[in-house]
């Protein structure tokens, strides 16, 4: 109807209402309609750029490659700044194995986009992150304003686990260009990642004071340092500060309830988590926690409920399910380990999956295979050795010696990217 009145009455937005509608028969998976809409916009202006990449987009979800990279090239010789073009020529490339031609536009993206998005970018530089690396340093050699360019660098660091390394471009970073809560935040992950709680901390404090120190998701994050830490005290205090400024935040009540079963305080776990439900329902990691809270005071019925409630919610096997532990008190040990391995496979480069599998096989008492999961972890570039010390799942391993040499092995072996 828009655009039957526009036809009429404002031609000059007939762009406008062309490609808004395009874009809800992309929405609703029309691609033919779609299209349709995309070449009257080409037929109003054969140069539009916006239509040129709305039909490589289709294209590139009915699989039709050769023809989208022919277009996207045709758009790219009427403006070559038009951030879209790499955007989408990438995708091309990566879904037509040609990684490096891939990382090349993914580089140009970042250059020609205002706001570039990393969710887009890093998976295709995790596939060949050597390159991706030198051609970031290529820019960073080259480049007088170069400051995006080693932030870029910091990031295909930490996508390659090389933490260490990520640590000193932020430092070179801060000396450079001066201290700010990006620098402090992504550094104190990357400080968390090789289990220096201490300077952890320390960033996300200074991140925290940054923002007038009422920020409830950085004072949870510095809450978790200190747990993985095993100053339980204080991350008890942060939890607290958490509720108080966001009195319906699920995970401070299960990560606090946590830590007083950390400290030996069941009775307040227990209240913590019961408090935690009673303020959202849908977070299935206090149901885990309260139902292993409820086996240890042989309350298996009540416990049973919870497990079964955990595999209810958590339905997605990715990072962060806890689907996979519900199951084993339930008794259905080989679910849960195919359920660990679906997660795994989710994203095989995330060294948090066989960390999570070697703790659920060391609870089934399957120790051998429990090491060799954590070695795994470890050579795919776990380095939270704090958190092993203070890990009540690590338990049965500690007095194993291919634990110990395991842990001896890799606590100054250095990650390198591949």
């Amino acid at each position: 109807m828009a655009y039957k009145l526009v036809l009429k009455e404002a031609p000059d937005e007939i762009h406008d209402i062309l490609y808004q509608r395009a874009q809800v028969y992309f929405d609703l998976k029309n691609y033919d309609a779609a299209d349709t809409d995309y070449r009257l916009m080409l037929k109003h202006n054969e140069a539009d750029q916006v239509a040129m990449i709305g039909l490589v987009r289709n294209m590139i979800e009915r699989g039709e490659y050769d023809k989208a990279l022919k277009l996207v090239n045709k758009c790219e010789k009427y403006d070559a700044n038009y951030d879209e073009i790499y955007r989408f020529r990438m995708q091309i490339y990566d879904k037509t194995g040609e990684g490096n031609k891939a990382i090349d536009d993914a580089i140009t993206y970042h250059e020609k986009s205002e706001n570039p998005s990393l969710e887009l970018t890093n998976p295709i530089f995790k596939k060949h992150l050597s390159y991706a690396l030198a051609q970031v340093n290529a820019k960073i050699a080259y480049e007088n304003d170069n400051y995006g360019w080693k932030m870029l660098r910091t990031t295909i660091y930490e996508l390659g686990h090389d933490y260490t390394n990520a640590i000193k471009a932020y430092d070179e970073i801060e000396r450079e260009f001066g201290a700010n809560r990006t620098i402090y935040y992504y550094r104190a992950g990357c400080y968390d990642e090789i289990g220096d709680m201490e300077r952890a901390v320390a960033d996300m404090t200074k991140c925290i004071e940054s923002r007038d120190g009422k920020d409830y998701f950085l004072i949870s994050h510095r809450g978790d340092y200190y747990r993985q830490g095993g100053d339980y005290k204080k991350a008890i205090a942060d939890y607290t500060t958490v509720m108080e400024l966001d009195p319906t935040n699920a995970y401070s009540y299960y990560a606090r309830g946590w830590c007083y079963e950390l400290s030996g305080d069941d009775d307040s776990a227990m209240k913590d988590y019961n408090a935690g439900i009673d303020v959202d329902k849908s977070y299935p990691y206090i149901f885990l926690m309260r139902g292993e809270l409820y086996l240890k005071r042989r309350e298996k019925e009540k416990a049973d409920a919870d497990f079964n409630e955990v595999i209810r919610q958590d339905t997605v096997a990715r990072s962060g399910s806890c689907r996979q532990y519900a199951l084993h008190f339930l008794g259905r040990e080989a679910e849960a380990l195919e359920w660990m391995d679906k997660i795994i496979a989710s994203d095989s480069m995330n060294n948090g999956g066989y960390y999570d599998k070697s703790c659920l096989l060391a609870r089934m008492g399957r120790l051998d295979e429990s090491v060799a999961a954590l070695r795994k972890a470890l050579e795919n570039g776990y380095r939270s050795f704090a958190h092993i010390e203070h890990d009540d799942d690590m338990d049965s391993l500690r007095e194993l010696p291919e634990f110990k040499s395991l842990i001896a092995e890799y606590e100054t072996k250095p990650v390198f990217i591949e």
